[in-house]
């Protein structure tokens, strides 16, 4: 699926909200603080990953 635009041109950035433990939380967090990236960044990474190993 192609980026959505607005009419200026920019790419539309769309929110995403879910519950996670605070386990789960804390490791993700800590995760992408050692790696020096965001969290943002480590789901990005993370699906491409996922979506690589499991696109047939």
């Amino acid at each position: 699926m192609p980026d959505k635009r607005n009419n200026g041109g920019e790419r539309v950035i769309r929110d995403m909200s879910f519950k996670m433990s605070n386990e789960f939380h804390y490791e993700f967090k800590l995760a992408a603080h050692n790696a020096g990236i965001t969290m943002k960044e480590l789901l990005e990474r993370s699906f491409d990953t996922w979506k690589r190993l499991n696109t047939r």
